[in-house]
């Protein structure tokens, strides 16, 4: 039965507000994570770089506790399981995920420095740490994608048709990088474009 209009901008208000309160409970208990691992380990720049993006982890844990007791088929869709053929969220598939972010992100950082805007120096190597900072950054990004493209794309897809549903969930994924350092519009157009390109790849692929 088609829902009345109001009742679904109500929804997606609702799943909005949803998103937003997990991100802050989220944040407040990465961070407060953090805390006691900045009081045991000494202080450096490397590990607040990595601090950075480990503080993403109470998102991570929010989303997921969240959808496990408020959202169960939306956590279904989100554990690892094979829906035949390249669909599903299988250990190749993650792998295919983790080339493909790879790849994006090496084309990015190649341009900005052939244009000039970031610049690269080598004073030694450090797997361990290297190891840590892609963990670190996964931790991130898996934040982003099972807020966005887990649990408000899926919550979405309830009520929404499909490209309404990439839409407002693309929209909310460019908003969410507003407050980035050097935003400007044309980065902004950017991310919701990314958006609307991942979460057709999570529609299309049933993935993850």
């Amino acid at each position: 039965m088609e829902q009345p209009k109001k009742l679904k901008r109500h929804f997606f208000l609702w799943v909005l507000l949803i998103g937003l309160g997990l991100m802050l409970v989220g944040s407040m208990a990465g961070e407060s994570a953090l805390a006691t691992l900045r009081v045991i380990l000494p202080p450096s720049d490397s590990l607040e770089f990595l601090f950075i993006y480990l503080a993403f982890i109470g998102i991570d844990a929010a989303v997921l506790i969240y959808c496990y007791l408020a959202e169960k088929p939306i956590f279904q869709g989100m554990l690892w399981q094979s829906r035949g053929g390249m669909r599903g969220n299988t250990p190749q598939m993650f792998l295919l995920g983790l080339l493909v972010g790879f790849l994006a992100n090496g084309v990015c950082i190649l341009a900005a420095f052939l244009h000039g805007d970031v610049r690269f120096s080598f004073g030694g190597f450090r797997p361990l740490y290297l190891l840590a900072a892609l963990i670190c950054v996964l931790i991130q990004s898996g934040a982003e994608e099972l807020l966005t493209r887990g649990y408000m794309l899926g919550a979405l897809r309830e009520r929404y048709n499909v490209p309404v549903a990439v839409a407002l969930n693309s929209l909310f994924f460019g908003a969410l990088h507003l407050f980035n350092d050097g935003v400007t519009l044309l980065s902004v157009v950017n991310i919701v474009l990314v958006g609307v390109a991942m979460s057709l790849t999570v529609v299309y692929l049933d993935s993850l």
